[in-house]
């Protein structure tokens, strides 16, 4: 398991790195707004 803690570990860098077409997410965590989302999704989708 891994430690993210968002100062030396970024979330969104290590879910890009692993992130691939039709992988599936699920976020359960009260601080990852929608816009957090949105702004990964659109960021991602530009790199496929």
């Amino acid at each position: 398991m891994k430690i993210i803690d968002n100062i030396n570990t970024l979330l969104g860098d290590d879910l890009k790195a692993s992130i691939r077409p039709k992988d599936k997410l699920k976020i359960a965590a009260s601080c990852f707004s929608i816009y957090a989302y949105e702004a990964l999704k659109r960021e991602s989708l530009s790199h496929f």
